[in-house]
This record gives structure tokens, sequence and C-alpha cells, in this order.
């Protein structure tokens, strides 16, 4: 794929994207570094090889994006909810939680409000069916 002249890994974010798209996770992942090497770190080349790492199982690696991209961008909103998603799933409900209220906090308008409600819901419902709580810790 031809990539275009764009600023700060703009076009890695694109074929990332794309490639993601079309199910080539391994090679999403791959263009996702890219991104984030010749970007200097931007918070949305984090956010989509967090993504994109969940998908592929690889949970611990895509908590490490999501918390690589925190570092440098600790308000930015959609890497605290996808964090918070991803905790919420693993049935890490604290962790979750804060990271809820974090992006709960930087959120900035309506849609985004709607989102972190959205999730606070969803979780509540998990949370009644929830009979295991693994604490995903590293030793």
């Amino acid at each position: 794929m031809a990539r275009a002249e764009t600023e700060g890994g703009g076009e890695w974010l694109l074929e990332g994207r794309a490639a993601f798209e079309r199910g080539r996770i391994v090679h999403a992942i791959d263009c996702f570094r890219r991104a984030i090497e010749t970007s200097a770190g931007a918070p949305q080349g984090y956010l989509h090889l967090g993504i994109a790492l969940a998908r592929n199982a690889e949970v611990y690696e895509a908590i490490d994006a999501f918390e690589a991209g925190l570092a440098r961008a600790p308000d930015d909103f959609m890497l605290n909810l996808t964090l918070a998603d991803l905790y919420f799933r693993l049935s890490v409900s604290d962790k979750g939680r804060r990271h809820l209220r974090l992006a709960r906090d930087c959120s900035s308008t309506p849609r985004e409000r709607q989102l972190v409600q959205a999730l606070f819901n969803q979780e509540a419902e998990r949370e009644k069916r929830r009979i295991d709580r693994p604490t995903f810790e590293r030793s």
C-alpha cells in the first residue's frame, strides 16, 4: 500500500486501521508500532495498538500499550475509556472504575459523557452476573 506523505506517523495509522478492518491484526499491530515510533509516541497510536493487541488476545501487552499512552497523555479520554472497558471485561473492576472516573473527568462533550454512562451501565449489568473476580495482577 502506498503511503501518503503525512506528518507524525499518520500514514502508518491509516494503513494499520485498514489492515485491522480487513482482519489482518498482526499487520495492523506492526503498523501501529511504526506509527508510535515515527510520531514520538502520539496517544492515538497507543490507542490503536492497544485495541489491536487486545483483539489478538495479547492482553498484558494491550494494557502496557494503553498505560504507555496514558503516561504521555494522562487526560486522553479515549485511552482512559478503552482501558476501563478492557479492565471491566477482565473483571478487574477497581482499575476499570478508576479509569472510567478519569475518562469522565476529562470528557468534554455530551457524546463523551454518554459513552462514560453507557460503559458504567454495562459494567453494572456485568457485575450482577459476575461470579469470579481474577485480579490479573503480575507477580
